[in-house]
């Protein structure tokens, strides 16, 4: 969608069609088919699908009375959500039902790990580096251990 400059020309009109199958009548209708309500936010389309850019600062941005009785014909098919709405769903589904201690555990690995990975110059004294240089391997070890466990642990729930 493009935002419409003063006058009422239209600065781009590129139509995105997502379907799951490809069914060519479900296509050419879904490409007649505006789901963005006219002036939502300060955007919306200028064009009624021609490409073409509509004269006269008065434009509505909505479609003609021509342009209505020939979208009647055509009807879209039922609309099936925002794209993306579905996943982001099942997303936070999955999110939720992952268990806290499984979440500790991995910030537990990833800890581990980040210490393991820390230079030397980075550490806050010589006391904490000469510790981190002696057990750098087991803290890579157990870190890379842990987050084994914790993908065997969500793989099995």
């Amino acid at each position: 969608m493009a935002r419409a400059v003063p006058g009422g020309r239209t600065v781009v009109d590129a139509r995105l069609v997502v379907a799951r199958r490809a069914n060519h009548d479900a296509i050419e209708a879904a490409r007649g088919a505006d789901t963005c309500a006219p002036g939502a936010g300060g955007f919306g389309t200028a064009t009624g699908g021609s490409g073409a850019t509509t004269g006269g600062a008065g434009s509505t941005g909505g479609p003609s009375a021509s342009e209505k009785a020939g979208s009647a014909k055509a009807k879209p098919p039922k609309h099936q959500g925002v794209l993306g709405a579905h996943f982001a769903r099942k997303a936070v589904e999955a999110a939720s039902r992952v268990p806290i201690w499984l979440y500790l555990l991995l910030a537990l690995a990833i800890v581990l790990l980040a210490a393991a990975a820390l230079p030397l110059r980075a550490a806050p004294s010589t006391g904490t580096a000469s510790v981190l240089a002696r057990h750098r391997g087991a803290l890579a070890v157990a870190g890379a251990a842990m987050l084994v466990a914790v993908t065997v642990a969500y793989v099995l729930l």
